[in-house]
């Protein structure tokens, strides 16, 4: 369990970043400008962005209740989402991608040429953001940027365990009785990601075999527990121990496990083991056209030749820095060199008039000379 806890975690970072990535950048600057007393006060303009980055922010957090707890916002009006979990329902894939749509149809309304500053990157990182997300729109499977609604790194069985032993807070009756509720939901979530997994295999999208046992190997890793000592019991079981609440929060824990959260687990399972057969075939397409949407292919083809020119460009011109900058080095070398032979024929010349005076010979003193270049093309090399 101690690596099953350690990699959902890793996914639960990875969901953290995707969903609320946007969402911080959005209310950076409303924040920032709240919180320093010596601000200058904001102009109409920028009240106005920073309502609708509001607006926004609560959109998108009022359909990801996992989000509010995550970020430590689960109270107030947002205390509803205590006992919630983040739908994974065909329908919420659905809305939340016409939402996304409006959203940012709504931002390009506004007009981006009275911003600067801070101003102006916070409105194009919100833009980037959901311009990111609205290009996965025409595809009609996986989870956002993932292509596999469930697999050995995603699902809600590599997330909520963890989720509701690290972030669910319990500091009261209450706390106690969301945490049921969410385990309750852990259930229906695991059904809607099942049925997901249906209809992306009816468009020809399955993870290949290697993947689906790892997934099932990891299921059985969390299904072979038994009901009580799971952490989705003992989490609930110690915490209220420890804070003294009254009541039967493991046995219920227990018998949520037992009878809804395992059952559905093993649909799960089911459905992934019934995609092995056709997984291990050979696809007959390869990219987009198999899905019914070529001009999804092409325009995303297009896109990666456009990218290839660009770095092809790149690197034809770091190469030819890199080349005229070695040319010019070896110019530079040659020309010092003519410059000491010229002066060692100097003092030959000189030397020579003077033949042996003081016991020195011209071929001594140009073999000393000579030696400087070959000194400092060693030096130049090392």
């Amino acid at each position: 369990m101690r690596g099953h806890t350690e990699e959902a975690l890793v996914i639960d970072r990875r969901q953290f970043v995707t969903v609320a990535g946007s969402l911080v950048a959005a209310c950076v600057a409303p924040s920032l400008r709240r919180a320093l007393a010596t601000a200058p006060p904001a102009s109409e303009v920028i009240e106005r962005l920073d309502a609708l980055f509001d607006v926004f922010m609560d959109e998108r957090l009022t359909k990801n209740p996992d989000q509010l707890t995550v970020l430590g916002l689960d109270k107030g009006k947002y205390a509803w989402a205590r006992s919630k979990l983040t739908e994974a329902s065909l329908q919420w894939v659905r809305e939340s991608k016409q939402d996304n749509a409006s959203r940012l149809k709504r931002l390009r309304a506004f007009d981006r040429s009275t911003l600067s500053g801070a101003d102006l990157v916070n409105y194009d990182t919100v833009e980037f953001q959901m311009e990111t997300i609205a290009r996965t729109e025409p595809f009609e499977y996986g989870d956002g940027v993932r292509p596999y609604v469930v697999s050995q790194l995603t699902g809600a069985y590599q997330i909520i365990p963890t989720f509701l032993d690290r972030q669910h807070r319990i500091e009261n009756r209450e706390d106690a009785e969301a945490y049921l509720a969410r385990l309750r939901a852990f259930a229906v979530v695991l059904d809607q990601e099942t049925e997901r997994v249906r209809h992306d295999a009816g468009l020809k999208v399955a993870p290949p075999d290697f993947l689906i046992e790892r997934t099932l190997e990891q299921m059985r890793t969390l299904h072979s527990t038994e009901p009580a000592d799971s952490i989705l019991t003992t989490s609930i079981a110690k915490r209220t121990q420890k804070l003294g609440l009254q009541g039967s929060y493991g046995t219920d824990a227990a018998r949520i496990v037992t009878a809804e959260v395992y059952p559905a687990l093993e649909r799960q399972m089911q459905a992934l083991a019934e995609l092995r057969p056709g997984a291990a075939q050979p696809r007959r397409h390869r990219g987009l056209e198999c899905f019914g949407r070529p001009e999804v292919g092409q325009a995303r083809r297009d896109r990666a030749r456009g990218q290839a020119v660009l770095d092809e460009h790149h690197h034809d011109g770091v190469e030819h820095r890199r080349l005229r900058g070695r040319r010019q080095a070896a110019r530079e070398l040659e020309e010092r060199e003519v410059a000491e032979r010229r002066r060692a024929d100097e003092v030959d010349e000189t030397v020579a008039a003077h033949d042996d005076v003081g016991g020195v010979r011209p071929r001594d003193v140009r073999s000393q000379l000579l030696a400087l270049p070959h000194a400092f093309r060693t030096s130049l090399v090392l």
